[in-house]
């Protein structure tokens, strides 16, 4: 039997990922359900907008599950991605409930992300 070591993520990384992850599955649904509700042929900005944010949904899912256990070279591309992101959603969206929180949650996880990139790289090299 091997007894290899497994690289695990700092809790604080772990936590932002579960927030990618959670944010990606929020996308995907809602790209979906607006692709089935938004199916024809007059609506094709509807689909390419579907098609766009599933996208991002599965952009971040992947990110969120790379980093979480601990497969991703580092923190600092995916953090940096969630900070604008979440950056971008709470200047366009300061009257909406739930995309406000969404954006504080992608800056706070971006901003996790970066500043736990050391103990993340020193983790993830043993």
């Amino acid at each position: 039997m091997s007894n290899e070591h497994k690289a695990k993520a700092p809790i604080p990384v772990k936590l932002a990922c579960l927030v990618w992850v959670l944010y990606g599955l929020m996308l995907l649904g809602g790209g979906l359900l607006m692709g089935v509700l938004g199916a024809g042929k007059e609506k094709a900005f509807e689909l390419m907008l579907a098609l766009g944010l599933g996208g991002c949904g599965v952009f971040f899912m992947h990110a969120g599950i790379k980093t979480f256990s601990a497969r991703a070279s580092g923190t600092v591309g995916n953090g940096i991605c969630a900070m604008l992101f979440g950056a971008a959603l709470i200047a366009s969206n300061l009257d909406s409930g739930i995309n406000l929180f969404a954006g504080f949650g992608l800056l706070l996880s971006g901003l996790v992300c970066v500043a736990y990139r050391k103990q993340y790289q020193s983790a993830t090299a043993q």
